[in-house]
């Protein structure tokens, strides 16, 4: 099994990047102003182009990976997430393929604050220039600690992961920002970006995990979920619902 590392530089990938980012350099309209299916086109144009080599490197995916179902997905995840790292121009069509929560007005704009601090994490930015997505209340002698904390888990894993953002509803409108290896799925680290409010795109809090923390969740949710289906955990039945006058 060629390591995790190997497979992110494969000249496939590699070279299918850099055409996009060429293609997108090249457009006469601003990458801002184009429609989710001409940016969509653009991606597709250049995949077709090099249709062989990349069937040829998603089944090399899914050999390392044993995956069946989710290969072609988690692959696309996969190579998304390259894009966003090594292709600037890509970011500029992003906003219109990342769909996600676009049905919802107020919530869109924090998933894409959210979004741009990550993108920041990854391009390892100055602290000082990260601070000006955060509330001035978190301006103290720790958020320099964990920003910095931040940068350094995710260079050790961006290359060779998945990058998933979700609204969790915890505390606000939390977005949980998680890296899974893109071979085994194995949580790598996490980030919950917090606001507290829709009011103003701030981010009101942080909270980190590193890799031995999910890790060590992730044991104990699989041992729980076992005795719950042995039986040997009861849990309680929820409360009735309560009587209408």
């Amino acid at each position: 099994m060629i390591t995790a590392a190997s497979f992110g530089q494969q000249a496939v990938i590699e070279r299918v990047t850099s055409e996009i980012c060429d293609t997108l350099s090249k457009t006469e309209k601003p990458l801002e102003e184009t429609s989710y299916e001409e940016s969509r086109n653009i991606i597709r144009t250049v995949l077709i182009k090099n249709y062989y080599d990349w069937i040829k490197e998603l089944n090399t995916f899914k050999e390392n990976s044993g995956k069946t179902e989710t290969a072609e997905y988690d692959f696309d995840k996969y190579f998304q997430h390259v894009l966003q790292m090594d292709c600037q121009n890509f970011r500029g069509i992003d906003k219109k393929l990342d769909t996600y929560l676009s049905e919802k007005e107020n919530l869109r704009p924090l998933h894409l604050k959210t979004k741009e601090f990550v993108i920041g994490l990854e391009d390892k930015l100055k602290n000082k220039d990260l601070k000006k997505l955060l509330n001035d209340s978190l301006n103290n002698e720790n958020i320099d600690s964990l920003l910095k904390m931040s940068k350094i888990e995710i260079d050790k894993c961006k290359r060779t992961t998945t990058l998933s953002i979700i609204l969790v509803y915890v505390d606000g409108y939390t977005f949980r920002v998680r890296y899974f290896d893109y071979l085994t799925d194995s949580p790598e680290f996490q980030i919950d970006v917090i606001f507290k409010d829709y009011t103003d795109l701030q981010i009101d809090n942080l909270i980190i995990k590193d890799k031995n923390q999910l890790l060590i969740e992730l044991k104990e949710r699989i041992e729980f979920n076992k005795k719950d289906e042995s039986g040997e955990i009861k849990l309680p039945l929820p409360p009735p619902a309560p009587k209408k006058n």
